[in-house]
């Protein structure tokens, strides 16, 4: 009998959002599951909540360890796992009550099957990770490891604007996949670890799998969370693009798709670290921060090149004055940026 291995990281989170994530997995229509909860250093209230559960429902087995990352608690869940299908659940999501029943009916002798999910965020949309089954079909193999590396922006007509082919959530993976090729989340990496992971796993097979059914919900309310001034992001994003060139390296993989996935990417990079680095409003040195990013290796691999067609029209502003070095402007957009969103928030507090 197949048996579906549920991993949750989890770290402090609330009672109210923590149970709605388990009743929805304890709802299934299919019971052939397991539940491994990491607790990944949580406070103790925190920890014996996760306790609690696991004391009243079978389906459950949690692991406490030292506060390491996400990816750290998500390979302990690996290496904890009983059943022969792998997917990750985030303590702050939920899922639909067949979700056990889809993956497991789905899967059959594939490595990964790649499922829909819903996004709620004001409100819940949903989130294809293709344009149709036929899209799917029609895609080469490095076109769908060029589409992990750019995260959520599409670079082909296979998919559609937002889809985020290298999240984690929206994947079961066959274990004996895995485990074959040893294959684990990088727990230096502190930002698209899971992009380095699915990319692993799509190297390792041709069998990949994907059903246009939406079983999962990605709850994204606090996405500023995420975008909060990070003093070593030039440091982060750095490796990031070179763990992504190693794992094309060792695998003799090149292609014109993923060489403009990656300038997509270190693009993408640069005007997230003008918003998140240099003009955060946490930051209180900008002058000094710019000009670490004008230095880094990464970002002075694009300023000499013409800006990817598929990066929006605001991006494509922005490198634009990157390029011609205009910090005064950038700068005041930014202010104004900041200025609009700090009213917004006020209105709607």
């Amino acid at each position: 009998m197949r048996l579906l291995s549920i991993i949750i990281p989890f770290y402090n989170t609330s009672k109210q959002i923590f149970d709605m994530c388990l009743q929805s997995i304890l709802k299934q229509t299919d019971q052939r599951y397991e539940v491994i909860i990491v607790d990944d250093g949580s406070s103790q209230q925190y920890a014996d909540m996760c306790d609690s559960y696991a004391n009243i429902y079978h389906q459950i087995r949690v692991f406490h360890k030292h506060n390491g990352g996400v990816s750290s608690a998500r390979n302990l869940g690996l290496r904890k796992v009983r059943g022969d299908v792998i997917t990750f659940v985030d303590s702050d999501d939920w899922v639909d009550s067949r979700f056990v029943e889809t993956i497991l009916n789905n899967i059959n002798d594939n490595d990964v099957l790649i499922f829909d999910g819903f996004i709620k965020e004001k409100d819940i949309r949903i989130n294809h990770f293709f344009k149709s089954m036929r899209s799917f079909c029609e895609l080469e193999k490095d076109e769908l490891i060029a589409q992990a590396i750019c995260f959520k922006y599409p670079i082909n007509k296979y998919v559609p604007y937002h889809n985020g082919i290298g999240i984690v959530w929206g994947k079961a993976f066959n274990r004996s996949c895995i485990e074959s090729y040893n294959i684990t989340f990088n727990e230096g990496q502190r930002m698209s670890e899971d992009a380095l992971f699915n990319i692993q796993v799509f190297l390792s097979t041709e069998k990949i799998y994907y059903i246009n059914t939406a079983i999962y919900y990605y709850r994204c309310d606090n996405i500023s969370a995420c975008r909060s001034f990070d003093p070593e992001y030039i440091e982060t994003n750095e490796m990031l693009l070179n763990n992504f060139r190693n794992v094309l390296q060792k695998n003799n993989i090149k292609s014109k798709s993923i060489e403009a996935a990656l300038k997509f990417r270190t693009e993408s990079c640069v005007c997230l670290a003008l918003e998140n680095y240099v003009f955060s409003t946490n930051n209180t040195n900008k002058k000094k921060a710019y000009k670490r990013l004008r230095k880094c290796s990464w970002s002075v691999s694009i300023l000499n090149e013409r800006t990817s067609k598929s990066q929006s029209k605001i991006n494509k502003i922005l490198l634009l004055l990157y390029r011609l070095n205009c910090y005064y402007i950038l700068w005041g957009y930014s202010s104004l940026k900041n200025g609009l969103k700090k009213r917004r928030d006020q209105v709607h507090k």
